[in-house]
């Protein structure tokens, strides 16, 4: 638990847009499931109070917006 209340965040980041697919294919006793899920972009609501506080090495890491992105399963 930190000290200093000003580093706890009431609020999650959330995605702006959030979903996934699935495609199924069977033929006789084969079959394929392919699965993505993507998450949207979103902002970094700790990106200010971690800059304040990290090294250059991590300072270099830190973004205040994360990208979108997407993740396959099959």
């Amino acid at each position: 638990m930190f000290a200093n209340s000003a580093f706890i965040n009431l609020v999650r980041p959330m995605p702006d847009s959030k979903g996934m697919l699935v495609i199924n294919w069977c033929k006789g006793n084969q079959g394929v499931t392919l699965i993505n899920r993507h998450i949207g972009s979103y902002q970094n609501l700790g990106y200010d109070q971690a800059l304040t506080v990290a090294n250059d090495f991590v300072r270099q890491l830190l973004s205040a917006k994360i990208s979108s992105h997407n993740t396959w399963n099959v």
